[in-house]
């Protein structure tokens, strides 16, 4: 008898909660059968070729990936397609490897704007948002003070060269928009993470 119960409870349960989880996405599914038109593209908006675009703090942000990855992510974004004295990319390192800091150092020396930070994590760090907040203290003490706007990159994520000139215009046209988040993609043309917009 309990075994029957039991049983029963956990159909219950599982049918409710994949009920919980489909019933959204179905509906969802279903209103847009009837969209007349079909769904809205989104405006496709770039940046074009101007001299002076907005300045932009790009942080990559680490916490003991391999250091060749993290390499690789910092030259790719070193080599967007954005006015280099326009953007800062900074490497925050909050696993302290060794190493790391000297193949940015040894990056520097072709790329002037590339960066690198480690903090000293605190008991309660707060993981990536910790990581990220301490860049942000970290730019305020380089020359010309934090960029008006900020962008963020795991360390496995390669970013296509457009990637700024993507972003910035949806930020510049519209002062109420906090956030622009582009989707991952994976490209079989990269060895690794491919990130476009």
């Amino acid at each position: 008898m309990s075994l029957a119960l039991y049983l029963g409870y956990r159909v219950k349960y599982i049918v409710a909660s994949h009920l919980q989880t489909e019933v959204p996405n179905l509906f969802n599914h279903f209103l847009r059968c009837f969209l007349i038109g079909g769904p809205k593209q989104a405006q496709r908006l770039r940046l074009l070729d101007e001299k002076d675009p907005p300045r932009v703090d790009l942080f990559i942000t680490c916490a003991g990936e391999d250091i060749e990855t993290i390499v690789n992510t910092a030259e790719a974004a070193c080599a967007l397609d954005y006015p280099a004295h326009c953007f800062r990319v900074i490497v925050l390192d909050d696993a302290g490897l060794k190493g790391l800091s000297q193949k940015i150092a040894k990056s520097k020396e072709s790329r002037r704007n590339v960066y690198y930070t480690a903090r000293k994590k605190p008991l309660d760090h707060h993981f990536k948002a910790g990581n990220l907040n301490h860049g942000y203290k970290y730019v305020e003490s380089l020359c010309g003070g934090p960029a008006p706007f900020m962008a963020a990159l795991d360390a496995d994520m390669i970013p296509d060269p457009k990637w700024l000139r993507a972003l910035t215009p949806y930020l510049l046209k519209d002062e109420n928009l906090a956030l622009a988040q582009p989707p991952q993609v994976r490209n079989s043309n990269y060895p690794l993470h491919l990130v476009t917009s």
